[in-house]
């Protein structure tokens, strides 16, 4: 994030009573979190995912995958209708 988001940011805290404060830190926890999950190679080299991921797949979902240095992205191909 850059300085400038960043100083926005608590700017934007600052001008909150710290009871709502304390609440947006704990939203942003959760936020973070959700957007941070880890996935596992198992000893099989397989992939293990988390239930919350599984649950967004689909039967005959089609993904395109990029790897480039440390990085491996699926992105979901879309479906023409």
């Amino acid at each position: 994030m850059s300085s400038s988001a960043i100083a926005t940011l608590v700017e934007m805290m600052e001008s909150l009573p710290e009871t709502l404060q304390d609440r947006v830190v704990e939203h942003l926890k959760e936020y973070i979190l959700k957007s941070n999950i880890t996935v596992t190679v198992n000893s099989d080299g397989k992939l293990e995912i988390p239930a919350e991921i599984e649950a967004q797949l689909n039967p005959g979902d089609r993904y395109t995958v990029t790897v480039t240095g440390d990085s491996i992205v699926f992105q979901k191909i879309r479906r023409l209708s």
